[in-house]
């Protein structure tokens, strides 16, 4: 069972904030805690651990400090670090749209030069 082979006080104080319904979050912070501490060194292995990093790259930063350095993440401070990247990436996601818009923009503005129709 899962629950009873947890390690890190980051992935108990996650379960206490996780409704049941939510479970299978848990599971995967659990599996990479798994994966942190060198289970499953294998090519699948990686891949999951590639996997989940990508869906919860704080989460799997965090497990990995506290595992390899012993260094835990409070609630408090995990909270901050979660509002910091969802700041990045809505900061990354408006400079694609307005890069796109000026790669639209200028397309545009050549196909209306070459006789295209607006």
């Amino acid at each position: 069972m899962y629950l009873k082979e947890i390690k890190t006080k980051f992935v108990l104080d996650r379960l206490k904030e996780t409704s049941w319904v939510n479970r299978k979050y848990i599971k995967d912070l659990q599996f990479l805690e798994y994966l942190i501490s060198g289970g499953r060194n294998c090519f699948a292995g990686a891949i999951g651990y590639s996997a989940l990093s990508s869906e919860y790259p704080i989460e799997s930063e965090c497990i990995r400090k506290e595992i390899q350095e012993g260094i835990y993440t409070p609630p408090p401070e995990f909270r901050k670090l979660v509002d910091e990247h969802i700041r990045k990436r809505q900061l990354e996601k408006l400079r694609e749209i307005r890069a796109q818009q000026r790669r639209e923009k200028t397309e545009r503005n050549l196909w209306l030069k070459m006789g295209g129709k607006p």
